[in-house]
Parts: structure tokens; sequence; C-alpha cells
């Protein structure tokens, strides 16, 4: 079970508003051999990625299971903590 953790701030001087959030999303993942996380690293090249997995490509097929409140966490940016966060100080998201 990994534990990952994305941060989000929002800041509007004007408004004297500058709010961070933390979401925390867990990742089971299944029992892998050597071969088949060398065939990941080859196909998917992670590394440049949040916990180097690419959860929207091949590194979902390293998960037995996801638990949190926003999925796009593992991709680096929270998008739904970041719409809550700019509707409530104001924005139209969308």
């Amino acid at each position: 079970l990994v534990h990952f953790e994305t941060a989000v701030n929002v800041q509007c001087i004007q408004l004297n508003i500058n709010r961070t959030e933390l979401v925390r999303y867990l990742v089971h993942f299944r029992t892998l051999s050597s071969t088949e996380i060398q065939r990941y690293v080859a196909y998917d090249q992670p590394f440049n990625s949040a916990g180097s997995i690419k959860a929207e490509s091949l590194g979902i097929s390293l998960f037995e299971g996801m638990h949190g409140e926003d999925f796009t966490a593992l991709l680096g940016l929270p998008l739904i903590k970041l719409g809550n966060m700019l509707r409530e100080v104001g924005w139209a998201a969308p």
C-alpha cells in the first residue's frame, strides 16, 4: 500500500486569499515480478512522472486497487480539489 500526497495552492493577493490543501490517494500495488517491472519501465518510461508511475497509461496495470477522492492527484495536480477551491473563492470553473 502506497500513500500518495499532492498539494495544491490557490492565492489571490487582491482578495487576501492564500489557501493550501493536501490530497491523499492510496494505491495498492499487486505483487510484481522483476520481468513485469522491467517491461513496464521499458514501455512507459515513467522517469519524469509523479512516483515514477504513469497511472494514466500502463502504470494502472501495476495496481490491485486504489482509493481516494481525486484520481488526478496521482497525475500530479488534484483537479477536482482545485476546481472546488477556485469556486469557493469566486472563480467560475467552468
